[in-house]
């Protein structure tokens, strides 16, 4: 079930380009306010809430997780105001194109200086603080956010937030507290900001949703079902016998594509179509299906029991299996990334808590090797990149070890074991977002803590599926940015 954010995304890449006004108007503030924070200068400040904006449309097809929209803003927003600092920067006479604003020139000099000399004070200030602290009066007096909002937009609890809104507004005089609201509150952006990104985006055009796209979720499930189908006609129930169900898949193929769902490495020429009357190969002469479906159906195989649930709520963590027992690594919780770790005891049915990862992280991927599990990249919104990093859980000891890190920085990425060594593959890279995706391939062998270099894909993707048999790893499904 999704929230409002997603239910307006959804809308948005079913073609009405009018809901996105929507997500601008709850969020321009707070981008605004962000962007300031860093940047300390109004004009700079709407020009990269705009680009964030523009860029976050553009991209919009890509976001995988719709709920967790406003931490994509958030982590947009910080790169593209480390892009325009690194700009400034290499600009020699930036901070005189600052002074020659048009808007400021033609206000009478001493106005001019008087709010100058307002500003350079306010600013001095804020600088006096720690940033955690600059960034939370910045959001609530320019952004006008209540703590609930903060805490979303940057992925803390509502504690955290009430403490350094508190601490930070002790540092600083309540007059010079008032005086900096009210001059933040004539800065703040106005409706004619929304109308200009409505008028903007008219000319992008999105991957819209049509009846055959599926969310990225269900796209990786329908992949797997139909990479899965495609290998065994046994898998037909002979009840559906009468009902056509066609393939698009050919004889042999390097790269298959069934709407956004491309498949690796499958040489499917010996495998039937599935369809209401399977070919024997010899002619097309119909072979009926197995009669043993039908018998394990009866005998409970095939269905679905519901088992406890998790003690902590999360999406885009990852899951890896040691012992008999299944361990939930990291994750994010309404914007907020986890730490946790949590132990399943199929037997038993009962959840166990364990000891944290030492660094919060999702989009990660874990794979297991002679009874350790292998946690591997991902992404932390706080930092607005993607990790190298490799840490080692030991199920027995519940102990974490930190290993060498792999190669490329990336998040959304799978990894598959073959022969006792764990291989890396695709993913999304980089240090902003919407991050590029790569098909990347690396070994990391865990007895020599050395990682090697592979031969890439044929095709870039994140958010895809693994899966090894019989020394091949088949990778299945995802997302090209």
């Amino acid at each position: 079930m999704h929230t409002e954010d997603g239910n307006i995304i959804r809308k948005c890449l079913e073609g009405d380009k009018s809901a996105f006004n929507y997500l601008v108007d709850k969020y321009k503030g707070s981008v605004y306010a962000h962007a300031y924070s860093r940047l300390q200068n109004f004009h700079d400040a709407e020009d990269v809430a705009q680009d964030v904006f523009i860029n976050a449309y553009r991209k919009l097809y890509t976001l995988r997780q719709w709920d967790s929209f406003v931490s994509w803003l958030y982590s947009i927003t910080n790169n593209l105001c480390k892009l325009r600092i690194r700009s400034q920067s290499r600009q020699p006479d930036s901070e005189f194109i600052e002074d020659q604003d048009p808007d400021i020139i033609n206000r009478s000099s001493l106005d001019q200086y008087q709010e100058a000399s307002m500003f350079k004070s306010i600013n001095e200030a804020l600088n006096s603080l720690p940033e955690t602290h600059r960034e939370i009066l910045t959001l609530h007096y320019l952004g006008g956010m209540k703590i609930l909002d903060m805490a979303v937009y940057l992925g803390l609890s509502s504690r955290t937030i009430a403490r350094r809104l508190n601490d930070a507004r002790s540092s600083l005089k309540k007059e010079f507290l008032a005086i900096m609201n009210t001059r933040f509150e004539k800065q703040k952006l106005s409706a004619a900001f929304t109308i200009r990104i409505s008028e903007m985006i008219k000319g992008i055009s999105l991957n819209p949703i049509t009846p055959k796209a599926l969310p990225w979720g269900a796209s990786i499930t329908a992949g797997i079902i139909l990479t899965i189908m495609s290998f065994s006609h046994n898998l037909i129930p002979p009840d559906y016998a009468g009902t056509p169900v066609y393939s698009p898949l050919s004889g042999k193929s390097k790269v298959l594509e069934s709407g956004e769902i491309p498949v690796d490495v499958i040489d499917i020429s010996k495998k039937p179509f599935i369809s209401s009357q399977i070919g024997s190969g010899d002619g097309g002469v119909p072979q009926k299906p197995f009669i043993q479906n039908k018998a394990l159906s009866q005998r409970g195989i095939g269905k679905w029991t519901r088992k406890g649930d998790m003690p902590t709520r999360r999406a885009v963590a990852s899951a890896g299996v040691a012992g008999g027992k299944i361990y939930i690594f990291g994750g994010v919780d309404k914007g907020r990334t986890l730490t946790t770790v949590e132990e399943y005891d199929p037997i038993t049915g009962r959840w166990s808590r364990k000891a944290n990862m030492p660094n919060i992280r999702y989009s990660l991927s874990v794979s297991e090797v002679n009874g350790k599990i292998y946690v591997i990249g991902g992404w932390r919104s706080e930092d607005g990149m993607s990790f190298t990093m490799v840490e080692e859980y030991n199920p027995e000891t519940n102990r974490w070890t930190r290993k060498a890190d792999m190669p490329t920085s990336r998040s959304a990425l799978s990894t598959s074991v073959v022969n006792g060594k764990i291989y890396a593959i695709g993913g999304d890279g980089g240090d902003y977002l919407p991050a590029p995706t790569l098909s990347a391939v690396e070994e990391y062998d865990p007895l020599t803590d050395i990682w090697t270099k592979k031969a890439d894909m044929p095709t870039t993707r994140g958010g895809l599926c693994t899966a090894s048999v019989n020394g091949k790893i088949y990778a299945i499904g995802g997302v090209r940015a």
